[in-house]
């Protein structure tokens, strides 16, 4: 028997197996197959050759050595409310659980795998941009290409019902393969050229702004709130529609240690390059790395080291950074027995900011997934502040847009419930011709409105850079 017959003869058998599972379930069951395929997918060129097929979805970590692009939609949900996380954990455990999946993928990866985000705060009534948006979302794509150790694997992924016919079952899934693994043979031309910027219009103004941080550090001394992260929006305007392949290779050059992240939702896609570790689970073994407390990057390596020990020794930068991770292990307790590496907080570094960091590790309990631990430390101090409700309600009073996914969780889940989710900060919101951006600071009582202001510039420069035209 040829090797071309085998693999035939077992899609049969697993399209079987998954039709016996949705009759046992009495519902569809998710099945997923993967393949090896020959060379090295771009995930980049990949995304943009996928422009008009179908949703799509991207994740490019260099830390996990992990990227994946995907199009299409075999399964999603989507979660309302502050119940999101929990309800979106129940549901994907659910359906793991009843899920049948390939052996043959990428190293500790469980197939099927889904891609998610959430909403920064469900009681903020959404902005026109972020129409179509849900409070929380799980999606897994029909067709994924997943990179890993400098090879990929195509996987597909279809809704198996009880009735499905046996050998059009089997067909289909055939097929899948044979298209996704096409996915990751794009050769198109280079990267698109960017178009000329229109306009670019900030909310709110400078002024009005830098009024609000001296309200909420006012609010700060007199103890009604610790820590408030207050943002900015800058919505820019360009002569044509913006090139999204080409913007996410050059966030990845630009960030090379974040995650950059795209996720579309009918027209709009929310794309970023995000520093910041939510969580990281896999077999159990829980980290988190907290990033508060910003510097700028120096214009040589003495001026960097000097701005980095001075970061150090900030007696404002390394408050906020320390009501940060006292809030996150406390969070963690629930689902986790964690704590923070010894000799930290430690600086890192970007390409223009760096931060002061503490890496928390540790374990989670049992039938605890990604979702889960998410779910407890949403939002954290970082990007919120801290009390959580007093300062959502300052959020709520003083900021005059919604965030929508912007400083919410965005990473994926496989279906042994491990995942990798980062804050969706350093990111922006586009669609056609328009991209939103956005940047936030944390402000406490000796907040300075100018030095807070020019940080977030900073901080929008750093995705904003990627959209120049060159």
């Amino acid at each position: 028997m040829s090797n071309d017959a085998g693999l035939a003869v077992n899609i049969v058998q697993l399209a079987e197996h998954a039709r016996q599972r949705a009759w046992e379930r009495g519902a569809p069951v998710l099945w997923s197959e993967a393949r090896r395929v020959d060379g090295f997918c771009d995930p980049f060129r990949a995304y943009a050759g996928l422009d008009g097929v179908g949703r799509r979805v991207l994740w490019v970590d260099p830390q996990e050595d992990l990227a994946f692009v995907g199009v299409g939609v075999a399964m999603e949900a989507g979660f309302e409310g502050w119940t999101r996380f929990a309800d979106a954990s129940a549901w994907w455990r659910d359906e793991a659980m009843w899920s049948v999946g390939s052996r043959g993928g990428p190293r500790d990866l469980q197939l099927p795998m889904a891609a998610s985000g959430f909403r920064f705060d469900p009681e903020r009534s959404s902005g026109a941009e972020w129409q179509g948006f849900p409070d929380g979302a799980v999606v897994v794509p029909s067709r994924l290409v997943i990179t890993r150790d400098r090879e990929s694997w195509a996987v597909g992924t279809l809704l198996v019902h009880a009735d499905d016919e046996l050998d059009g079952l089997s067909g289909r899934m055939e097929d899948l393969l044979a298209q996704t693994a096409a996915m990751a043979d794009v050769s198109n031309e280079a990267p698109t050229d960017v178009p000329s910027l229109i306009s670019r219009e900030e909310t709110p103004d400078m002024s009005t702004w830098k009024r609000e941080v001296v309200s909420a550090a006012d609010r700060i001394r007199r103890h009604e709130v610790d820590k408030v992260v207050l943002a900015r929006r800058e919505e820019r305007t360009f002569a044509g529609p913006l090139p999204l392949g080409t913007l996410l290779q050059r966030m990845q050059q630009a960030n090379q240690q974040a995650a950059v992240f795209a996720i579309e939702v009918g027209e709009q896609t929310f794309i970023g390059a995000s520093p910041e570790t939510l969580v990281a689970l896999r077999n159990g073994a829980l980290q988190t790395v907290p990033l508060a407390g910003s510097a700028p990057r120096g214009a040589t390596s003495g001026e960097d080291e000097r701005l980095a020990r001075a970061l150090l020794r900030s007696r404002k930068d390394l408050h906020e950074h320390e009501v940060v991770v006292g809030a996150m292990l406390q969070a963690l307790d629930l689902v986790a027995e964690a704590s923070p590496d010894p000799d930290t907080p430690i600086v890192v570094q970007h390409r223009t900011v760096q931060h002061l960091a503490t890496p928390i590790r540790g374990t989670v309990r049992e039938n605890v997934t990604a979702l889960d631990v998410v779910g407890r430390l949403h939002p954290t101090p970082a990007v919120g502040g801290y009390p959580t409700e007093d300062a959502l309600d300052v959020i709520r009073k003083v900021e005059p847009f919604d965030r929508g996914w912007y400083a919410g969780p965005v990473g994926w889940v496989d279906a042994g419930g491990d995942g990798k989710f980062v804050i969706g900060i350093r990111s922006g919101l586009v669609r056609g011709s328009t991209a939103y951006l956005y940047a936030g600071c944390g402000i406490v009582g000796d907040s300075d409105p100018d030095a807070e202001y020019r940080e977030t510039q900073m901080k929008i420069d750093a995705i904003g850079s990627s959209m120049e035209a060159r």
